[in-house]
């Protein structure tokens, strides 16, 4: 029990790592539709075609 800082301290890092990440994903599909590529529409027409 007495050990249950470090657990939470560890699983608060896989936490701000995973948001870390989504952010730069969001960033990175952002800068993409400004270069007009559309990644939704590349995934759902890729999606598609395994149809």
């Amino acid at each position: 029990m007495k050990n249950k800082r470090g657990l939470v301290w560890s699983e608060i890092n896989w936490w701000v790592i995973g948001l870390v990440v989504l952010a730069l994903v969001i960033i990175f599909i952002f800068v993409l539709q400004k270069r007009g590529v559309n990644i939704l529409e590349e995934l759902k027409a890729f999606l598609r075609f395994g149809r």
